[in-house]
Parts: C-alpha cells; sequence; structure tokens
C-alpha cells in the first residue's frame, strides 16, 4: 500500500501540472516590433490589458478583444511619453509583435501597429477559444476596432 503513495501522489501532481498549463492562454502581447530598420517604428511599453496593470513583456492573453493601456515614445514636443487606449482582438495561439509608428521623430503623434504575427505551432485553436469563453470578462465591447497593420516601404 505504501508503495502506490508516491505513485500516486505524482500522478496527482502531473495531472494538475497538466491541468493548469492547459488553462494558461497561449497568445502573446510583445510590445518590442521586430522589424529593426524603419525609422518610424519604435517599441511600446504595454501598461496594462483589460485595466490590469501589467509589468512583464510578453505577455500573456487569451483570444477574444482586450483593452490595451500603450506608452508610446517620448515626443520632441513635450519630452513626455504619452499613453492611449486601444482594443486589439486576438486570435488563439498568436505572437504579437506591437510597435508605434510615428510619421515624424519630432511629433508626439503615433499610432499602434502590428508589426508582426507568428502563430504558435504547440497550441490547440479550439482548445483556446473553449477557455477563453470560459474566462471572458463581461463589459467587452461587441465591435473591435482594429490596430492598423505596420506600414511597408
Amino acid at each position: 500500500m505504501t508503495s502506490q503513495r508516491p505513485l500516486l501522489l505524482l500522478l496527482g501532481i502531473l495531472a494538475t501540472t497538466a491541468a493548469l498549463c492547459a488553462a494558461n492562454p497561449k497568445s502573446y502581447l510583445d510590445g518590442h516590433p521586430q522589424t529593426k530598420n524603419d525609422p518610424q517604428l519604435y517599441p511600446v511599453q504595454i501598461v496594462a490589458v483589460d485595466g490590469a496593470m501589467q509589468a512583464n513583456n510578453p505577455i500573456r492573453v487569451t483570444p477574444g478583444p482586450h483593452w490595451l493601456e500603450v506608452v508610446g515614445p517620448k515626443g520632441r514636443a513635450t519630452g513626455a511619453p504619452k499613453s492611449q487606449t486601444f482594443v486589439l482582438k486576438i486570435e488563439p495561439c498568436t505572437y504579437y509583435y506591437l510597435g508605434a509608428h510615428k510619421e515624424s521623430a519630432l511629433l508626439d503623434k503615433w499610432k499602434l501597429v502590428v508589426d508582426e504575427e507568428d502563430t504558435i505551432k504547440e497550441c490547440d485553436p479550439a482548445e483556446e477559444v473553449r477557455n477563453a469563453k470560459a474566462a471572458q470578462p463581461q463589459g467587452m465591447p461587441k465591435t473591435v476596432a482594429p490596430v492598423a497593420p505596420a506600414p511597408t516601404h
């Protein structure tokens, strides 16, 4: 009987770990754009998702629409970084590289762009959608304002 206890304990730990891993979202937001040779594309800091403050980069998110509070690059006119709020629809199993696009380094005005999207191969989109529906917060917008793709030069 005592020789089965460690085995049962190990199986319980493995089952719990698998369940926790399955519940973790597998879509990500990253504030570092991948395009390095565009002088009009800047990194951003994602400070909040759905009102919850964020300190890490990249940030794990569930599929569906999310409110993002993003701080863009410093402007030369004011010298201070400017915070803006966006709604972005997250697809399951996707890694998003976000950036700020500025027409001029002298201007404070910028817009959030999706610089690149990568598909996460070790991820089941149908499972991600099921998990997201189970954890869907109330009060999200019914329509989603799209974030512009990064301009091509």
